[in-house]
């Protein structure tokens, strides 16, 4: 695998948010923002990690100005 998965720091923010998954609002609370990067080329890509209030965690990504929601853990 030649990505990697890494902390950008301390951005860690608790405040509840509505964000939509398969056309569902759910709130989400640990908003941790990350990287990943693709050591071939060098690219990064700016994810987000999210708890929602049952302890799912879920990967949001930003593309083409939308959201993209997967399960995570």
């Amino acid at each position: 695998m030649n990505k990697v998965l890494f902390y950008s720091g301390c951005r860690l923010d608790q405040t509840p948010r509505k964000i939509i998954k398969d056309d569902e609002e759910i709130e989400v609370y640990l908003f941790q923002e990350m990287f990943c990067e693709d050591f071939k080329t060098g690219l990064r890509e700016r994810i987000y990690i999210v708890n929602d209030k049952f302890g799912k965690k879920y990967r949001i990504k930003e593309e083409n100005g939308r959201y993209i929601i997967d399960m995570w853990k």
